[in-house]
């Protein structure tokens, strides 16, 4: 099991690091937040503690967004305590908003700074998920700017 939980884990930071990218070119809102943070914030997204724990590490740079190591210091780290927990956050089975009430994910950095990177969040789940999944993951669900399957076909060119 321990290998399918790393697997989709993988998996899915993969799929929210395109539609991040593609979101902070497309969807206001997401811009908007991107554009609050300094050139070059790092963030740090970790499912499960150690150093074989699948990652996602990136920079908002000037209009977007790169990967970068994993290993430096980064503005803004969150660490799910458990691959367990990562795939229920990760599949829609927990929201971000519940994760953090139960204590189930670290965060080292500014608070402030992780409530725009949530949102974006929510933001590129609004898309990615169905509406009847995405109404039950968040309190007040984003209305989407352009169609799911217009990030889809822009996903898969970057």
């Amino acid at each position: 099991m321990k290998f399918c939980e790393i697997l989709i884990c993988r998996l899915v930071m993969a799929v929210l690091f395109r539609a991040l990218k593609v979101l902070i070119r497309r969807d206001g809102r997401v811009k908007a937040i991107a554009a609050a943070y300094p050139d070059g914030f790092s963030c740090r997204l970790r499912a499960g503690i150690g150093a074989d724990k699948p990652t996602l590490s990136f920079m908002i740079t000037d209009g977007g967004a790169e990967k970068i190591g994993n290993d430096g210091p980064v503005d803004l780290d969150i660490t799910i305590k458990s691959l367990t927990d990562a795939v229920r956050l990760f599949t829609g089975r927990l929201g971000v908003a519940r994760a953090y009430a139960e204590h189930r994910f670290y965060l080292k950095g500014n608070p402030f700074d992780t409530m725009g990177l949530v949102r974006s969040i929510e933001i590129a789940e609004s898309y990615l998920f169905p509406k009847f999944i995405a109404s039950k993951l968040m309190v007040a669900k984003p209305e989407r700017e352009f169609n799911p399957i217009k990030l889809f076909v822009l996903m898969a060119g970057v």
